[in-house]
């Protein structure tokens, strides 16, 4: 992977940080984000609960759930845990697909 010195990926890492920044924008809303629903809420919107997840819902909960600390009181404050959040996303992904390509290469 390319460290952000050629010119080729340089706007792709300013897309990226552009995001990043736009990520607090998801605290405006008053609906859920796609794929984040609660048990309860699955149920109001297909009318049931699949049994395979009931049984799995409550396993995971994430490393910060909803992208915040609990002490985050005020919007900027969630606004920076949200941004936290995406950069520690980002790094992941990149670090996962380092290791890949290096494997893959061998």
């Amino acid at each position: 992977m390319n460290n952000g010195r050629n010119p080729k990926y340089r706007k792709l890492i300013y897309v990226l940080i552009g995001l990043i920044l736009l990520t607090p924008l998801g605290l405006l809303t008053t609906y859920t984000s796609w794929g984040e629903w609660s048990k309860e809420e699955i149920k109001k919107m297909i009318g049931y609960l699949p049994q395979g997840l009931n049984k799995l819902a409550d396993i995971w909960t994430g490393v910060l759930p909803d992208y915040q600390h609990p002490s985050a009181s005020s919007l900027f404050a969630q606004s920076i845990f949200y941004i936290i959040s995406a950069v520690l996303g980002a790094v992941i992904i990149y670090a996962l697909l380092t290791v890949l390509l290096k494997i893959v290469k061998q």
